[in-house]
């Protein structure tokens, strides 16, 4: 049966990537890439415990422990959906054709 690590937040580097409309958090471990899957409060050991071990049965995943919270991750490749994630506002077609015409070769930018 898998288990998952736990390893002291300060240990850890958090950066931030974007996919598909959402911002998520996530971090380099053992030359994987985990992203924040659950941010747990320190009263709810239990709970974050059980989801990560939920969670290590198909993916490898990660305990952070602070003074003040328990983060879970989970490899970048498990496609659940998790309510962590900042999402952004929809960009008008507008806009959306500007970012997509801006420097290249047939499209002048504007400076």
């Amino acid at each position: 049966m898998a288990i998952p690590q736990i390893v002291a937040e300060s240990q850890i580097s958090i950066f931030k990537f974007y996919k598909n409309g959402v911002i998520h958090e996530a971090i380099l471990v053992n030359n994987q890439i985990l992203r924040l899957a659950g941010v747990f409060e320190i009263d709810d050991k239990q709970t974050a415990l059980k989801f990560a071990y939920k969670l290590c049965r198909e993916y490898p995943t990660l305990v952070t422990p602070s003074p003040f919270i328990y983060r879970v991750w989970v490899d970048v490749r498990c496609q659940e959906k998790f309510a962590v994630g900042m999402p952004l506002p929809a960009l008008s077609d507008d806009v959306v054709s500007q970012l997509e015409g801006a420097g290249s070769p047939e499209t002048p930018v504007e400076t």
